[in-house]
């Protein structure tokens, strides 16, 4: 069996109005397509999107369609890795598209562990560039990864060895922030990190659901639980205690900063939901209270008020920053 240099999984649900454009767009960009492999995973789609994906793999050996029951992009996305052979694993989304040139940018990276390159967010009026921070090249990926907060996985190339070695796989008891987990305990296992400075995903953002744009009853809990694992694996992976406390740092001044993130949701959704902003918040409030890690520092003055507010459950300060978060998203 020919060595596979690239492994391409795309999770795939309810996907036939864009899965052809997302497929075409990596086939047709690789100058060698025995080099990669396409790994369709059909989610329990409803629509034709399998058929789809049968088709293209009776056109093309090198690409391969699996059908499994409705589980989620983190079970589709570990059903691909679970048969990839590729040397390096690339994720894409069906409702997205690699640009020009994709792989042969990605190849001038070299042998780098991780490879973090630029996309841009289409489908709204305006197209938004997201490049990599060139001044934070650097650091080791875990710190850039956590300063920086990209934890998706479409503007990034893995090493299947570091994945399999380390047993690395997406939590599927998340419903978001999964992604995160998965690049984070990635990241603790890497030594070389490459950033490139151009654009190589078009991610579409028209019918993307977030924590701000699609209203989720369990937002509190999967917010917690998202921290609850990434401060777990910096607490066992890393070994070095001074740098283990720095992560730790930066990880919490996230989370203080997802806590008034969260305010904003009740606010949002108070009447589509009918919910009880004031008790909502209150909610917010005492439950990432409750879990407020300990840390040896704080990241100046920001991080530390939201400390105290979280501390000493100051409601109302959540209120205030969670309308600013809103008219600041809008």
């Amino acid at each position: 069996m020919q060595p596979v240099k690239y492994s391409v999984i795309i999770p795939v649900y309810n996907a036939e109005k864009t899965l052809r454009s997302c497929v075409d767009s990596v086939v047709h960009d690789s100058e060698n397509v025995s080099e990669i492999e396409v790994i369709l995973v059909n989610d329990g789609s409803t629509d034709h999107s399998f058929a789809i994906c049968e088709e293209y793999s009776q056109l093309n050996n090198n690409i391969i369609a699996i059908d499994k029951p409705n589980g989620g992009v983190a079970s589709a996305r570990n059903e691909g890795l679970n048969i990839a052979r590729g040397e390096y694993i690339l994720f894409v989304d069906s409702d997205d598209r690699v640009a020009p040139g994709y792989f042969s940018a990605i190849d001038e990276s070299g042998d780098a562990d991780a490879v973090v390159f630029g996309m841009q967010k289409c489908g709204k009026e305006s197209v938004e560039e997201l490049l990599p921070i060139n001044n934070l090249k650097d650091l080791n990926f875990d710190e850039y990864l956590i300063r920086t907060r990209d934890g998706g996985p479409c503007n990034k190339r893995f090493k299947r060895q570091i994945i399999v070695n380390a047993k690395i796989r997406f939590p599927e008891d998340l419903n978001v922030g999964e992604d995160f987990i998965f690049c984070l305990e990635y990241s603790l296992r890497c030594n070389k990190l490459c950033l490139i400075d151009r654009i190589l995903y078009d991610y579409d953002v028209s019918a993307v659901g977030s924590l701000t744009r699609k209203f989720r009853p369990d937002y509190v809990e999967q917010a917690l639980k998202i921290y609850e694992y990434a401060f777990d694996i910096v607490g066992a992976s890393c070994k070095n205690d001074d740098y283990k406390s720095k992560l730790m740092n930066i990880l919490d001044y996230n989370y203080c900063r997802t806590a008034f993130a969260c305010a904003a949701i009740p606010i949002k959704y108070m009447d589509v939901e009918k919910l009880s902003v004031k008790d909502e918040i209150s909610f917010i409030t005492k439950s990432f209270s409750a879990h407020l890690p300990k840390i040896t520092s704080v990241l100046g003055l920001p991080h530390c008020i939201m400390r105290i507010c979280l501390k000493l459950k100051i409601s109302f300060s959540l209120f205030v920053i969670g309308k600013l978060w809103i008219k600041w998203c809008e």
